[in-house]
């Protein structure tokens, strides 16, 4: 039986957006083009742009998709952590590790959103 069509589609948005922050997180802007995305997912660029109105826009889905994934991961850590009766002090190794080895493994992340939040300045909402 065939699957909803649906389906299919939130299937390859979230594909194409995957693909899309791995590029990212690789080598930054300069790699994430949009034929790059397109060969990473196995689709077509006319696929992408069916999803997204344009680069920037697939960009900033891709951002808010990896501040929320974040987000979840830092909650999920804090209410271990505080679940747990070790010292703040016996802590505080552990939680700076983290944050180090999350900055190293994403700093071509980070500096593509800082790049694109320069060039994209968004008025307060």
């Amino acid at each position: 039986m065939n699957e909803p069509i649906q389906g299919r589609a939130y299937r390859t948005e979230a594909l194409i957006l995957n693909r899309a922050e791995d590029l990212l997180r690789r080598g930054g802007l300069a790699a994430c083009t949009l034929p790059a995305i397109a060969k990473a997912s196995n689709r077509s660029i006319g696929a992408i742009y069916k999803r997204f109105a344009n680069k920037n826009s697939l960009l900033e889905y891709v951002f808010r998709q990896y501040f929320q994934r974040l987000g979840e991961q830092n909650k999920t850590s804090l209410a271990r952590l505080s679940g747990s009766n070790r010292s703040l002090e016996s802590l505080l190794p552990a939680i700076i590790r983290g944050v180090v080895l999350g900055q190293q493994r994403d700093r071509h992340l980070v500096a593509a959103l800082y790049q694109f939040a320069d060039a994209h300045p968004r008025s307060e909402e």
